[in-house]
């Protein structure tokens, strides 16, 4: 086979991937919500967020739903600066509000994954939103999540944005967005392959039937490990909607070394996706190195143009549909810079993943 030959198999691979993905994105935006309002349990793990977490509970005590019908929890994970005051001061504004320090047990779990099971454990929620202390929700939130959630629901994931203060942290927004609508895709296809937790939410029938976080294989991606044990039950619907209400605004990483950590922590998690998800994802791989060698191919520049054209393209086409539905059009401006750093590091992750198997996040080290 010529290189001219094996450039167009990947463009043509490539296009198969986003085109797999895109018809998952049309069965996840045919899911039916419904009228129900059970009682809820949102759990938010925090450690050394004094900087985000009275905005993100300030916001969380103005969502529409009813406070009878709902509780918050948060664990203060040992922080060591002014968030455990914070989260005292704001629980007034709420009507059944929890706040625990985690204890070390021994058990496997540790971080994290520890604070968020401990948090569960003393929930009285019919469904459980987990989220994170540097989020802020939209006033719709909780009833935009629960309304897709019924008797034979398992989990339920929504959408995440970052901030867009600057060109990095609208890099990190459209990565985000990009991202997501993937996993939404691969929803739809029934081969969940991503989630974030900081806009996830489970029935509490479902965490208990596979034994929760405490019977489940440890890892740094806490929140994928539990939709795979869900998912694997074959019992339970895992559903990713497009639904603009339950859009949740995050904080982007701050530096290069941040934002490191993270997507390589998102990376290990990733190991454990299905035999057919590491297939789809390696269109992307393979193309992205094809792309960063283009000084280095031998074949004519008519080649080389129409290869990154064709990523920078199809990237942009894939990016419409979510960027226009949750009115974020906007994003575009940072398309150029995005497509420079996702390029780069959707082919570095998996050689940093499986050669250097630790992360560091919050001032901890994982394997």
């Amino acid at each position: 086979m010529t290189l001219e030959s094996f450039i167009i198999l990947i463009c043509v691979f490539y296009i198969l991937q986003l085109i797999t993905y895109s018809i998952g994105i049309f069965f996840s935006c045919k899911e039916k919500p419904n009228k129900k309002q059970p009682f809820v349990s949102v759990v938010i793990a925090a450690r050394n967020e004094e900087k985000y977490i009275r905005d993100c509970l300030l916001s969380l005590s103005k969502v529409d739903y009813p406070q009878e019908k709902l509780e918050v929890i948060v664990i203060n994970d040992h922080s060591i600066d002014n968030t455990k005051q914070i989260i005292e001061d704001c629980s007034k504004y709420f009507r059944n509000f929890k706040s625990i320090i985690p204890e070390e047990r021994n058990w496997h779990l540790i971080g994290k994954a520890n604070a968020i099971a401990q948090g569960i454990e003393i929930t009285s929620g019919e469904i459980i939103i987990t989220s994170d202390a540097d989020c802020v929700f939209k006033i719709s939130w909780i009833k935009d999540i629960v309304k897709y959630h019924d008797d034979k629901t398992g989990i339920v994931c929504g959408f995440t944005y970052t901030e867009t203060k600057s060109q990095f942290g609208g890099m990190q927004s459209l990565d985000w967005i990009y991202l997501l609508a993937v996993a939404s895709g691969s929803f739809g296809i029934g081969i969940p392959l991503a989630c974030v937790g900081n806009n996830m939410s489970f029935s509490k029938k479902a965490y208990d039937e596979i034994g929760g976080y405490k019977n489940l294989r440890f890892s740094v991606t806490e929140d994928f490990a539990l939709l795979q044990g869900i998912f694997k039950t074959k019992r339970w619907k895992c559903k990713y909607p497009f639904d603009t209400g339950n859009l949740v605004l995050s904080k982007p990483c701050t530096t290069i070394k941040e934002l490191f950590h993270q997507r390589k922590r998102w990376g290990l998690g990733g190991k454990r996706v299905p035999i057919i998800g590491l297939i789809l994802m390696t269109a992307g791989f393979l193309i992205s190195g094809l792309v960063l060698f283009i000084p280095f191919l031998s074949v004519g520049i008519g080649y080389k143009l129409f290869l990154l054209f064709f990523k920078c393209l199809l990237d942009f086409i894939f990016l419409i549909f979510p960027l226009k539905k949750f009115k974020l059009l906007y994003l575009y401006k940072y398309f150029f810079i995005f497509e420079i750093y996702y390029t780069i590091y959707v082919f570095l992750l998996p050689f940093l993943v499986f050669l250097i198997p630790q992360v560091k996040w919050k001032d901890r080290i994982y394997r």
